[in-house]
């Protein structure tokens, strides 16, 4: 009982802190409309977590509930550390404690909070697991590509300059490695979504019928497929008397 209150007090502070987030953000955009604010976006993050909470505690094995605690909460990460980093860089004085650092740490975050729902999320609905082994690979391709993308993003000056004011704490420079390893990241986030989706695809086109290997399932439902197609015939046999 007492791992299961854990779990579920886990996902209860990610969506308090999704709310806390969504609180900051308004204030920010009371305040300064021209600051780097979504309140929307929090409040996106917060009924991602909230539902996400309840599924963890009435499934704790199943994983839809926790990856939709990590969608709330990378979401709420973005939307809090982006109106803390751009109103104690840009308005802030002085300026707010190791606001540059946090600006630079979300700014990419919400990257993953979009993407997961539409790519991993569809992969392990309605159980919570993958239907086969071989989905570990395009779900690896982009799960690792987007931790790739959302680090390699925030460490540059353009992702920065969207959020701060002045020279990012660490920003990357521009080389052909760097160039190189955020296209093959892009390419493998790609190729996962799209094989994720067809693969979907054919998995709910193939749960409307029985198996191929199946011979006697396939055997009834071609023999159930044939009697519709084929007109009704009288039954053969010899005439019955007439009363």
């Amino acid at each position: 009982m007492r791992p299961r209150l854990l779990t579920t007090g886990a996902a209860v502070a990610a969506t308090l802190l999704c709310a806390a987030a969504v609180g900051l953000s308004a204030w920010v955009g009371a305040r300064v409309p021209h600051a780097d604010s979504s309140t929307l976006g929090g409040v996106y993050g917060v009924a991602c977590a909230a539902t996400g909470t309840l599924l963890a505690h009435l499934r704790p094995r199943n994983g839809i509930g926790w990856l939709l605690v990590l969608t709330g909460l990378l979401q709420g990460v973005s939307v809090g550390t982006n109106a803390y980093g751009s109103f104690g860089t840009r308005f802030a004085e002085p300026a707010w404690p190791f606001a540059p650092v946090v600006a630079q740490a979300g700014a990419m975050t919400w990257l993953p909070s979009l993407l997961l729902p539409a790519t991993v999320l569809i992969a392990v609905y309605p159980s919570g697991r993958l239907p086969a082994r071989w989905w570990r690979w395009p779900v690896g391709a982009v799960s690792a590509g987007l931790l790739v993308l959302t680090v390699g993003s925030s460490l540059t000056q353009g992702a920065y300059d969207d959020i701060g004011a002045g020279p990012a704490p660490v920003a990357l420079s521009e080389t052909w490695w760097t160039t190189a390893g955020g296209v093959a990241a892009a390419a493998a986030v790609v190729a996962g979504a799209v094989t994720i989706w067809i693969a979907t695809v054919v998995r709910l086109v193939r749960a409307d019928r029985p198996s191929v290997s199946s011979w006697p399932g396939w055997s009834a439902w071609s023999c159930r497929s044939w009697s519709w197609s084929s007109p009704s015939r009288p039954r053969s046999g010899p005439p019955s008397r007439s009363p």
